[in-house]
């Protein structure tokens, strides 16, 4: 938000399958990634960043949910 710079987000799937907390083994498998249109910070302020906190992980459940069809 300082940086005034948009924040893109990234969300990850499948990677705990691959490797779970605190293990030593590496399973094979996939790993899904989907790169979200960038979210432009410029105009939040601090007073309401739980506010867009929220918006951001609400955004997150809803991609891994209804993941994006390729």
């Amino acid at each position: 938000m300082q940086a005034q710079v948009p924040i893109v987000p990234v969300v990850i799937r499948n990677a705990g399958e691959m490797l779970w907390k605190h293990s030593t083994l590496l399973r094979s498998g996939t790993v899904d990634v989907a790169v979200l249109d960038p979210i432009d910070v410029s105009e939040w302020r601090v007073a309401d960043l739980d506010t867009h906190i929220t918006a951001v992980e609400d955004l997150y459940r809803k991609t891994l949910t209804d993941w994006p069809i390729e």
